[in-house]
C-alpha cells in the first residue's frame, strides 16, 4: 500500500513538472518600484504559496480565541469538580 502512495506521489510529481515544462514563457511582473520577469510555472508557484501564507495567518487569530476559550472551560470545569 505504502508503494502505490509513492507511485501516486511521484505521477503527481512528473505531471507538474512536465506542466511546468510546457508552460516556461517568460511573464513580466510590473510593479511600482520596478519589474521582475520570471516564468509562468515559477509565478503561479509564488502565488499559490503566498495563498497559503495568507490564508494560514488569518486562520490564527480565530485558532488562538479557540484555545484561549478552550482552556477557560477547562478551568471551570476543574474548579466545578473541588468539592
Amino acid at each position: 500500500m505504502k508503494m502505490l502512495r509513492y507511485f501516486f506521489y511521484l505521477l503527481i510529481a512528473v505531471a507538474l513538472l512536465s506542466l511546468a515544462a510546457m508552460n516556461s514563457q517568460a511573464v513580466t511582473l510590473h510593479y511600482y518600484w520596478g519589474e521582475w520577469v520570471l516564468p509562468l510555472s515559477l509565478f503561479i508557484f509564488f502565488v499559490l504559496c503566498l495563498g497559503c501564507f495568507l490564508g494560514l495567518l488569518l486562520s490564527l487569530g480565530p485558532l488562538l480565541k479557540l484555545r484561549k476559550e478552550r482552556s477557560q472551560w477547562r478551568r471551570q470545569a476543574k474548579n466545578a469538580e473541588k468539592p
